[in-house]
């Protein structure tokens, strides 16, 4: 194996002993040698890869969310990317829930915000279409919807998952349906 695949693959283990400890304690309350433990490692590897817990905990939600988004590329529509984002939610909901509590709403909010943008800016650029509106107001719509997908989410967390993924893109659907409609009243106000 080349030493980045080896590496990769370590730091994959140390983010799989870390969910784990995260479903049964708080954040605050896990030690770096817990995590190491739980993979075979030691503290020396741990900091050999990450400065702290979380250093590794952000990492361990940009390498799962970019596999959704490499995903979310193949898929048909937004509808499919977003449902498998919230698909990795559910199943994720208690390490979602312990960073949600641990490491606060605003750092867990621009996760998700980092995570979803991809999602989004791919629906703006089919809702664009063949409307003439300028790229600024796009990036305001974008930020504007993105702000609001990302409080969902936190709330629809910290509700543990009150409703369905079903339920909950059925809400979805003609809400972003009123992105294409506001591109339109753009494009006729000349933004």
């Amino acid at each position: 194996m080349k030493q980045a695949e080896l590496s990769y693959n370590r730091k994959r283990q140390l983010a799989d002993s870390l969910k784990m400890l995260m479903v049964k304690k708080n954040l605050k309350k896990i030690t770096v040698q817990e995590i190491a433990d739980g993979c075979g490692a030691n503290r020396y590897t741990f900091y050999y890869h990450f400065k702290d817990i979380y250093d590794l905990l952000m990492w361990m939600f940009q390498e799962e969310a970019l596999s959704l988004i490499k995903t979310s590329e193949n898929c048909l529509t937004w509808q499919e990317g977003f449902r498998l984002f919230l698909r990795w939610i559910t199943e994720n909901n208690s390490v979602c829930k312990c960073a949600l509590n641990d490491i606060g709403q605003e750092a867990l909010r621009e996760m998700f915000y980092q995570e979803t943008k991809h999602l989004m800016t791919l629906f703006l650029a089919d809702a664009k279409g063949s409307h003439q509106v300028s790229d600024e107001y796009l990036a305001f719509l974008g930020d504007l919807y993105m702000a609001a997908l990302s409080g969902i989410l936190l709330e629809w967390i910290r509700r543990d998952l009150d409703f369905s993924e079903d339920q909950l893109m059925s809400y979805l659907w003609p809400t972003m349906d009123q992105i294409r409609m506001s591109i339109q009243q753009a494009e006729q106000a000349g933004l």
